[in-house]
């Protein structure tokens, strides 16, 4: 346990620098293995490592940053589709 809190501290250094999270930086990276399609919120959960997290408050953090867009799906309005922008591709292309 004592290793895991290290890295964790470590990583969260990290990502600090870029101005994200761990669960975001994740969210992320679930995105782009989605590009150019998109995913849904259920999707994001998922394949999310923190099974905690609450996607999509980490989805609305991330649209206020520019870094993914929110899209209500016409067919079943309680869907949410997500996909990564430009922004966030480069951001993870920095990292």
């Amino acid at each position: 346990m004592y290793t895991h809190y290290f890295l964790v501290d470590r990583m969260n250094g990290v990502f600090k620098k870029y101005d994200i999270t761990r669960q975001q930086y994740n969210v992320l990276r679930i995105l782009r293995g989605q590009y150019p399609g998109h995913a849904s919120v259920n999707l994001i959960k998922d394949r999310m490592l923190d099974k905690m997290s609450d996607a999509s408050r980490i989805v609305e953090r991330l649209r206020l940053k520019a870094l993914v867009t929110r899209e209500f799906c016409e067919k079943d309005k309680r869907c949410v589709e997500v996909k990564i922008t430009g922004d966030g591709l480069a951001l993870l292309d920095r990292m």
